[in-house]
């Protein structure tokens, strides 16, 4: 995936999806699903999310440090309600770095573009993730593959 310093580098010929950095916020180049048009395509803003993780995982993917991270490069964070309270953070810590908190994970999902989990989605997560998202995952999975492929769901395994 290239990052373009701004809309105007943009050809036809590049793909469907694209991150571009323009007046420091980041947004996914689109032509299929609009928001709103520019110059050369269909554009839309970076949204970023989690869901809590299944019993008996502890491990979170978006700490109050790296949502402030996120929002500094004009990402926008979505986490559900209680997300990191089996490490002691509160709702509150990321209130405060501008993280938006929803009531479920089905919201946080279906307003999301970039999921980051720590384990693979469950079937009706899978279901509930807008087509041409992104997951970044810890946990790798061959086996649950190529259900997300079907779904034009872009997996990006990051196995320790």
């Amino acid at each position: 995936m290239k990052i373009a310093s701004s809309l105007k580098s943009l050809k036809k010929r590049d793909l469907d999806s694209k991150l571009v950095r323009r007046r420091g916020k980041v947004y996914v180049i689109n032509k299929k699903k609009p928001k709103f048009k520019a110059r050369q395509g269909w554009v839309f803003l970076m949204n970023v999310g989690s869901t809590k993780e299944i019993n008996p995982e502890k491990r979170i993917s978006i700490t109050p440090d790296t949502s402030k991270s996120y929002k500094n490069l004009g990402l926008n964070v979505f986490i559900e309600k209680g997300y990191g309270e089996s490490l002691g953070y509160s709702d509150k810590d990321y209130k405060d770095t501008g993280a938006e908190i929803f009531n479920s994970s089905d919201e946080v999902l279906a307003k999301s573009n970039l999921i980051c989990k720590v384990n693979f989605l469950t079937e009706k997560e899978l279901n509930l993730m807008n087509e041409n998202s992104y997951l970044i995952v810890s946990n790798y999975n061959p086996e649950k593959e190529k259900k997300f492929i079907k779904n034009k769901v872009k997996i990006f395994a990051l196995n320790l």
